[in-house]
């Protein structure tokens, strides 16, 4: 299981691995000029976007595992039919 850290604290510690990306020369300016603006490496920069972006899918896979704890509990049917149709959207999109 991977150690959980905040994107702040990951910047703290040093860099155990290293991968390499294939992006668009686009994407690639975009990179750059976000990381110059936000006055850190492109590494750095890169390694904020991936950490926040694990925290981003954590956190939905929790907020849906709410949901379907809701959804298992709940006596009333108004409250069922609405969890029902939150989680089939959160399955299907709307």
């Amino acid at each position: 299981m991977m150690e959980r850290f905040t994107a702040l604290e990951l910047e703290e510690k040093p860099a155990s691995s290293r991968v390499s990306v294939p992006v668009t020369n686009e994407m690639l300016q975009e990179i750059e000029t976000r990381a110059q603006r936000a006055g850190v490496s492109r590494s750095t920069f890169l390694t904020r976007l991936v950490k926040y972006g694990l925290e981003a899918e954590q956190q939905k896979r929790d907020h849906f595992t709410q949901k379907i704890r809701q959804y298992r509990e709940s006596t009333d049917p108004g409250e069922v039919e609405r969890l029902g149709n939150e989680i089939g959207e959160m399955i299907f999109g709307q």
